[in-house]
């Protein structure tokens, strides 16, 4: 696990709500099953954000026939970037079900996302993946056999291939969670790219407690989410 500290963060200037920059995939090349640009017009932020359970009201897919091995559910990391500044969980959340949608994938969507609130404000990664089932990359890799085990950090693999299956190259991922809950920096709400602002972020290389919980970033750097179906 990487020491929790001065860490390096890869900043930009400015705030932007949603950044979908691609960068090179460890199997890098021209694949007949990626999924195409995500062109997406997306609402401003909040300036108080989304504190509170993500509203996913605008969600409407009718889930693909593609089978889900031994009938569990999928997860996938982004292949697309954004800073904290989320709109809270609202663009995290249309982010992971947008990319579901264009890889032909189907189903319902969340981002492994916490937020670290007052009472009802608070929210915890693990509630918002509903599924008490088996997880599986796209690929048909299981990385658990229930939903307990992400929050135990036990992953039977890592989660480091997206939507369309590209493996990715180990690369940090928004989470603000720790065993499964808020833990430490989540970019205010996820409302926030302010570089001397800070948010928790995992690996994909990880399967162990580092999967969730590696090294804070600042918020104006561009990072990846955890997608899971629920």
């Amino acid at each position: 696990m990487v020491a929790f500290g001065s860490a390096a963060c890869n900043l930009v200037t400015g705030a932007s709500d949603l950044v979908t920059v691609e960068d090179d995939p460890v199997d890098a090349g021209p694949r007949a099953d990626a999924a195409p640009p995500l062109e997406a017009s997306l609402p401003p932020p909040s300036s108080t954000g989304d504190s509170g359970g993500a509203d996913t009201s605008f969600v409407d897919v009718v889930d693909s026939a593609r089978p889900r091995p031994d009938g569990g559910k999928l997860v996938f990391v982004s292949s697309t970037l954004t800073t904290g500044n989320m709109n809270g969980l609202v663009l995290a959340d249309k982010t992971c079900n947008d990319l579901a949608t264009a890889a032909g994938l189907g189903g319902k969507w969340s981002a492994w996302l916490s937020i670290d609130g007052e009472d009802e404000m608070r929210t915890r990664a693990i509630d918002r993946v509903t599924a008490g089932t088996e997880y599986y990359l796209v690929d048909g890799t299981r990385v658990v056999t229930q939903r307990q085990q992400l929050a135990s950090n036990n992953l039977e693999h890592a989660i480091d291939k997206d939507e369309s299956g590209t493996l990715r190259s180990p690369a940090p991922v928004w989470t603000g969670t720790r065993n499964g809950a808020y833990y430490f920096g989540d970019c205010s709400g996820w409302t926030s790219a302010n570089q001397n602002v800070l948010g928790t972020t995992g690996t994909t290389a990880a399967r162990g407690l580092d999967w969730s919980t590696a090294e804070p970033n600042g918020c104006a750097a561009l990072q990846r989410l955890y997608c899971f179906e629920n």
